[in-house]
């Protein structure tokens, strides 16, 4: 997983032609830079923590897209996209 601690600019993320030619995820996760001075967040969060309903629905943090929160290891809270069917409707 790659994040920004900040707001990206309008250009966003951009994928280096490495990041399709890697299978490495390490080395596609390097590949992918936002044009700027930003410090990215790579790693890989626990998905065994996001993988079941009762878990996703109390880190619901927004619901159009749907995201999730998630921690990185070292700590770094980032928000990952989930499946809205499976947290439910919004009540």
């Amino acid at each position: 997983m790659v994040a920004s601690p900040s707001v990206v600019d309008g250009g966003g993320f951009h994928c280096d032609d490495a990041f399709f030619e890697a299978i490495d995820p390490d080395d596609r996760a390097s590949a992918i830079g936002t044009g700027g001075p930003v410090n990215l967040f790579v790693g890989r969060p626990d998905l065994r923590e996001l993988a079941e309903a009762e878990a996703l629905r109390p880190r619901l943090r927004r619901w159009v897209p749907t995201l999730v929160d998630a921690t990185l290891p070292g700590g770094q809270p980032v928000l990952v996209p989930a499946d809205w069917e499976k947290i439910g409707t919004p009540e």
